[in-house]
């Protein structure tokens, strides 16, 4: 089942759009001003500019749209012969994350060529927005690059498996591409107020439960492991979540019709 969502996720005419679009969001944050420094560019453009909000959109399109065809052509049936609903929902959720963190992956592949090749001055890895992080100040500049643009995949992963799990409780792909930012919107606006009435030394677990916090930019970037084990939490609650839905929703169609 991985196999067969991975080869039409890599032919999906949507993975390449979303990529785009992703890339010229990340272009349209840049100021007049904007010299060849890749790492800092990247990482300004999600902490303040447009990409922050098209991410959550972006990231979900390919597998909202695979699975609106599979439902709408009946081929989701197919893979269900040579397999049982519990891993046709595991390598479901594993092509959902792929397909997203496949988007960012190209996106940040194509911005990069954009500043290294069309952006004046030398090129440096210097990012004045991580100087100071002490999870960063332990490896090199690229070194660093590297890593946040993997979690930033990792991100991207979590909100396909979202979309995912929608998909498998509505047919409608419209709810299912809105899924993404719907979830990152709540759950952000959610913890945010929560955090703000919480007493001082709670305000930490509801700033935990807001997925802008797995960036990054975000809180969690302040501990020793650099929010990689706050990160790594999220998603695994988003999965099981997302995947337990699919699976219940699937056995129950199986079922019943």
């Amino acid at each position: 089942m991985f196999r067969y969502y991975f080869r039409k996720i890599i032919v999906c005419p949507a993975t390449y759009i979303s990529a785009v679009l992703l890339f010229l969001s990340m272009v349209l944050s840049l100021d007049s001003e904007a010299t060849a420094q890749p790492a800092y560019l990247f990482d300004s453009s999600y902490a303040m500019g447009l990409t922050t909000y098209f991410l959550p959109v972006a990231a979900v399109l390919p597998i909202s749209f695979l699975r609106h065809a599979l439902r709408k052509g009946g081929a989701w049936q197919f893979p269900l012969m040579h397999s049982s609903p519990r891993r046709y929902t595991l390598e479901g959720l594993a092509a959902a994350f792929v397909s997203g963190a496949l988007v960012l992956l190209l996106s940040a592949a194509l911005f990069h060529l954009y500043v290294v090749l069309f952006l004046k001055g030398p090129v440096s890895y210097e990012d004045s927005l991580f100087q100071g992080i002490y999870f960063y100040s332990r490896m090199s500049n690229r070194a660093g690059y590297l890593v946040r643009i993997g979690v930033y995949a990792v991100n991207a992963g979590m909100y396909a498996v979202i979309a995912y799990g929608v998909s498998g409780l509505s047919a409608n792909q419209y709810i299912c591409a809105a899924s993404g930012f719907a979830f990152w919107i709540s759950a952000s606006v959610l913890a945010q107020t929560a955090a703000r009435f919480a007493p001082e030394n709670a305000r930490l677990v509801f700033y935990a439960l807001d997925p802008g916090q797995c960036t990054p930019g975000g809180i969690m970037t302040q501990t020793r492991d650099g929010g990689l084990i706050h990160l790594a939490v999220y998603v695994l609650v988003i999965v099981l979540l997302a995947g337990s839905g699919f699976y219940l929703r699937l056995r129950r169609r199986l079922r019943y019709g």
